[in-house]
């Protein structure tokens, strides 16, 4: 938009450290500049997160420091080193934190002065998007060849699905870590199944995949706020998923079929289903259509505003601590600890 002022910071992995001082006097020129009220951090498990906090807290003027967590809290614990100790300890100095999820909020929270749940802008106007028609049993996956997203696990999926309906077929739509490619091939060359098996490479045109496919599914292990998900329910499709519980979009459960981490089989009992019956494949998918509809119509900036709003607002201490702030901050404390 040509109303909004851009300002840069110098390159974050040459301000780091020693040569800190560089980021540290070009933030302060522009705070100084622009006259800045809030500064929002959308790199939440980034260093310059923690280090920007100093700089902006030693600023003459007032100025709020937000940051906003774009996946799940608990996926720091992945990771080896302090990392999910140290975002803890970032919480508690910042002025507020944006989470995707209710669930998200009951662990921020444990830490954080101010917390919301705001969900993600939807890019596109489901109402405009045309549902697809498919009536063949095709499924489609996309997103990025990568370890957490295992695609691997979809294939040893649809290998079971084919075994029931053998004219199924599985696009999947992206690009990614060659080695995961180059295994999934090895793996359904074994299996005598490369005619049911598309790769179509990365494809900017997405929604011609989703308007020939029956049903969406993902693998993945984590996610934060899932575009391709909201791609696909806007589309009409049903999707199977690996339980991913805490997003919002699967609490709700409409549109969505969630089983077990690590288990293709219960991934291929669901799709065979779906696929067999295509008036409730049908159904399923108008659910999550329903779903996402209703998403689009929440005033995000309303939501950003009040959250804005509240960060000069006093915190009340509870005199009494809940059992799960306790049980939080403990584990926290004890996984740095030992």
């Amino acid at each position: 938009l040509s109303s909004v002022e851009r300002a840069y910071l110098p390159e974050r992995k040459t301000t780091t450290g020693k040569n800190y001082k560089i980021r540290y006097e070009a933030l302060n020129k522009i705070l100084d500049q622009y006259k800045i009220d809030v500064i929002v951090n959308s790199m939440w498990m980034d260093a310059t997160a923690f280090w920007d906090l100093f700089a902006i807290f030693a600023f003459a003027q007032k100025t709020a420091y937000e940051i906003h967590s774009h996946s799940f809290n608990c996926y720091p614990y992945m990771l080896s080193g302090s990392n999910a100790y140290s975002l803890s300890q970032l919480y508690k100095l910042v002025d507020g934190v944006v989470v995707l999820s209710d669930c998200d909020i009951e662990y921020v929270s444990v830490f954080a002065k101010h917390s919301k749940h705001i969900i993600n802008p939807i890019f596109l106007s489901p109402e405009e998007v045309k549902t697809s028609d498919c009536q063949e049993p095709v499924v489609v996956w996309t997103g990025r060849f990568s370890k957490e997203k295992q695609p691997m696990d979809i294939v040893r999926a649809m290998r079971r699905v084919i075994d029931k309906i053998p004219e199924a077929k599985l696009y999947l739509v992206g690009s990614g870590d060659e080695t995961i490619i180059e295994e999934i091939n090895e793996y359904i060359d074994s299996y005598n199944i490369r005619d049911n098996i598309i790769f179509t490479g990365f494809s900017s045109e997405v929604e011609k995949y989703y308007q020939k496919a029956l049903v969406y599914v993902s693998a993945s292990k984590y996610e934060g706020a899932p575009l391709s998900f909201m791609e696909a329910m806007a589309h009409g499709l049903p999707i199977v998923s690996y339980d991913l519980p805490w997003l919002t979009i699967a609490r709700d459960g409409r549109g969505i079929i969630s089983v077990e981490q690590g288990r293709p089989d219960l991934m291929a009992k669901e799709l065979v289903k779906l696929l067999s019956d295509i008036e409730l494949s049908k159904e399923i998918g108008a659910q999550g259509r329903e779903q996402i509809i209703e998403m689009s119509t929440i005033d995000i900036g309303n939501e950003w505003k009040e959250f804005f709003d509240s960060l000069y607002d006093e915190v009340e201490s509870p005199e009494k601590r809940s059992y799960g702030n306790i049980i939080i901050s403990n584990i926290v404390q004890n996984q740095q600890e030992g």
